[in-house]
């Protein structure tokens, strides 16, 4: 089969396991509230027993693919996929090979009973009940015997699926079919069956690919506004071109690095380390494409060498951020030190020093409610206090000491500068730094007695 469009499914180990592929899109990706409980996962060893690596699976699901605001769409549409894994006891020799069938759900029958009628769903639901049912079983009770007649049946659904969309149906006008084959290392080709208009055999060959990419591969090393790290490219046939088809391939992570790359340098909220799992699989994906014939050996080994580049690149940058990271924290626990020893100084200053300047009364013996108020008054002053200092310094030490013009500031604060703006800069956090201090000192000491004069 002459597929034209080619993809890759992550996989780290070279090796991908078809016996655990399952739905990965169902549900909504705009709307959190659209889910889909009746998904179907049929996946089983069709020729000797249920845990064979040679397998059929069926999978069914619905999705809401809607990336518009139009009211008059609602995006939403039902995926079949059926797939075949051949027999072989070389792993690298597995794969993959079936059809995607895709339509809008609005081409459905309107009522339900005509809906579950539908050729399909005839042969889906039976099978995946009877599947369900085996696997439920005690495992004393199963009997060679029985799992063949579940095969058997398993089998013929199978097989019927295929003509069940060729058959007259309400939706056979309205639905897409996607050749596809996945072989052991994830190389992904596609083939449209039944369109003929290129922009849209392209958005279905696309929608196609990621349904059976997140069926097989459910780990991200990238952020969920991103529907893919990679996506489809045209595939073409002669040696030269496979060259570039790999390097298109290879220009979709690299240009996702970049991004990343670009994101730590502006101080941008994308977590550290995403980069090293992204080219952890780019590792990878240089074997599969050179293992495949779609990297020749020169150029394998010249994108080796820019990886490693981009790595070391990479590894520098995050250890700055990891010591930026580790001075951050150093700086904010001396803080907490310093706060919770000052509180421990006022307690024990109150105590035996400033108890003895309360004012009372002549005629009281016991504590009033307006006593007990002052007191709330002055713990809440305090503790305010204290809170406004530890973030302004707090704050104030981590800009000074992570900042990278550090070294100019000591220059200037020792040395004459020309620059009038910066010398009026420094100057002024001087001054607030030094105000801050004071006034803090003013409030610890005096301002129990001045809430207490006041309040009398």
């Amino acid at each position: 089969m002459n597929y034209t469009h080619i993809g890759w499914t992550p996989c780290i180990n070279g090796h991908l396991n078809f016996g655990l592929m399952t739905p990965g899109i169902f549900g909504s990706f705009t709307n959190s509230t659209v889910a889909d409980k009746k998904r179907t996962t049929i996946n089983y060893g069709y020729k000797y027993q249920d845990d064979h690596h040679a397998r059929r699976i069926i999978l069914q699901s619905k999705v809401d693919w809607k990336d518009t605001k139009n009211a008059l769409s609602d995006g939403e549409f039902r995926v079949i996929l059926t797939a075949e894994a051949n027999e072989s006891n070389n792993l690298d020799n597995r794969s993959i090979k079936g059809s995607v069938y895709i339509y809008p759900r609005n081409s459905e029958p309107s009522k339900v009973d005509d809906k579950i009628d539908l050729p399909w769903f005839n042969l889906i639901h039976p099978a995946d009940k009877t599947l369900t049912a085996y696997r439920e079983q005690e495992q004393s009770t199963k009997t060679a015997e029985s799992w063949q007649k579940v095969q058997e049946q398993l089998n013929k659904a199978f097989e019927s699926l295929e003509q069940a969309f060729i058959n007259e149906h309400p939706i056979k006008e309205h639905y897409y079919k996607i050749n596809f084959t996945v072989n052991s290392r994830g190389i992904t080709s596609l083939l449209s069956d039944n369109c003929q208009d290129k922009t849209t055999e392209y958005i279905i060959l696309r929608q196609a690919f990621y349904y059976i990419k997140y069926s097989l591969h459910s780990h991200k090393h990238h952020h969920a506004e991103e529907d893919s790290l990679t996506t489809i490219i045209q595939k073409n046939t002669s040696d030269t071109e496979k060259d570039e088809v790999g390097l298109r391939l290879i220009g979709q992570l690299k240009r996702e690095l970049t991004s990343i790359k670009r994101t730590y340098s502006s101080g941008g909220s994308k977590v550290f380390c995403d980069e090293q799992g992204i080219i952890a699989y780019m590792n990878s994906f240089y074997t599969s494409l050179h293992k495949d014939q779609y990297l020749s050996d020169e150029l394998y080994k010249r994108e080796i060498i820019y990886l490693e580049s981009m790595k070391s690149s990479f590894n520098v940058q995050t250890n700055k951020q990891n010591q930026k990271d580790h001075k951050t924290v150093e700086i904010k626990n001396t803080y907490r030190t310093v706060l919770a020893l000052t509180l421990s100084g006022i307690s024990i200053l109150w105590l035996t020093v400033l108890q003895h300047f309360t004012l009372f009364s002549e005629n009281t013996v016991n504590s009033t409610p307006l006593e007990f108020i002052e007191s709330i008054i002055v713990f809440i002053t305090i503790f305010v206090c204290l809170i406004f200092t530890y973030v302004t310094q707090v704050n104030r030490t981590i800009e000074n000491t992570l900042d990278t013009e550090g070294l100019r500031t000591w220059v200037e604060q020792y040395y004459v500068t020309q620059d009038d703006d910066f010398k009026k800069q420094y100057r002024y956090k001087k001054l607030q730094a030094i105000s801050i201090a004071l006034i803090t000192a003013l409030i610890f000491f005096g301002g129990p007695l001045l809430v207490k004069a006041l309040i009398i």
